[in-house]
């Protein structure tokens, strides 16, 4: 008897020890804000991106710490890709939960045309985009070149050979009815060509100084091509995702007036399958107490208007993008808000 006696004492014991050591607020992550009584459960995410070389990379490093400064809870796991449609391939598969995106891959995508014929993916949504490629059809001044139907005939390089940025040149020059001879090659190659005189310019794309343009302007003064009114209606009707741009006189030494041109948003990719809740949290985090710490690493991208790229999105927002614009007083169109959106009251 005194055995079990002795057996039930450290039976109770230990099962009063086990009780005290899994207390509320002992839990895997405890959010910040929350109620020291609440047990919160890690979240485990990744977040695609380009390589570790290539300069958006440092960004999304930045966005897991913003969100997890704000939302411990949630830790994140950066990994490289080939790029915005690869990432939309991860998406799809479960690969990946959210990453870079580009406006043109985000249509194709979703609609199932392009690189993505015949595939549409209606899971597809947008968390947020935070900058804007803008898109320079350069020529040389020496060439005489001031329009694009003058580019007719001439050999010309639509940029890098299979990026997006270099389709969408392609076909806003076909809009315009000009027939060129395309020299496909890489960005370095195409500089060399265009110093060489073989070809009277090339299309670059990025953010304004673009480090292409200047190169090229070294060797031969260049012109932007600008884009005119019937020109743009044509390519907002063949390619919703674009946006008109303006590159101003003095963004550049040699330009005297403004040039219209067209530009490409990028941002965040994610899909249906991310909750409202989580995908509210992410932005939140993103645009708000969190912001520091991206903003300190990509300066020109908290300069931008948030809520205006995201009211041009091409495609639905994520649900929990449209919470956040709500809870901030704005109106999202019907048409950006998808069916698995939930009004928070």
């Amino acid at each position: 008897m005194k055995r079990i006696a002795i057996l039930l004492f450290v039976i109770i014991t230990a099962v009063a020890l086990t009780a005290c050591g899994t207390s509320a607020g002992s839990g895997p992550a405890n959010s910040g804000g929350q109620d020291s009584g609440t047990t919160v459960q890690t979240k485990y995410m990744t977040i695609g991106s380009g390589a570790a070389t290539t300069a958006i990379y440092p960004y999304w490093v930045a966005i897991g710490k913003a969100i997890s400064s704000v939302y411990p809870e949630y830790e994140f796991t950066v990994s490289e890709t080939q790029g915005a449609m690869d990432i939309a391939n991860r998406i799809r598969s479960g690969e990946v939960d959210f990453g870079n995106g580009v406006a043109s891959s985000d249509f194709e995508n979703y609609m199932g045309t392009g690189a993505f014929e015949g595939d549409p993916n209606k899971d597809s949504r947008v968390l947020w985009y935070y900058g804007m490629t803008v898109i320079e059809v350069l020529v040389s001044q020496e060439s005489g070149i001031t329009t694009f139907s003058e580019l007719d005939g001439q050999r010309y390089n639509f940029g890098g050979v299979g990026t997006s940025m270099a389709q969408i040149t392609e076909q806003i020059i076909d809009i315009s009815g000009a027939k060129v001879l395309p020299y496909e090659s890489n960005k370095n190659d195409a500089v060399d060509a265009y110093g060489n005189k073989q070809i009277v310019g090339l299309a670059v794309s990025g953010s304004i100084p673009n480090s292409t343009h200047l190169q090229m302007a070294s060797v031969i003064p260049v012109r932007i091509l600008p884009v005119s009114d019937e020109l743009m209606a044509k390519c907002l009707d063949a390619m919703p995702f674009l946006v008109p741009g303006v590159i101003k006189a003095g963004e550049y030494d040699d330009l005297t007036e403004d040039v219209r041109t067209v530009r490409v948003m990028q941002g965040c990719q994610s899909s249906a399958a991310v909750s409202q809740e989580d995908g509210y949290k992410f932005i939140k985090a993103v645009y708000g107490d969190g912001k520091s710490v991206w903003a300190e690493i990509t300066p020109a991208y908290a300069a931008e208007d948030e809520v205006e790229l995201l009211l041009n999105s091409p495609i639905p927002l994520h649900a929990g993008a449209v919470q956040w614009l709500v809870e901030n007083g704005r109106d999202v169109p019907a048409e950006l808000i998808p069916p698995e959106y939930q009004p928070v009251k």
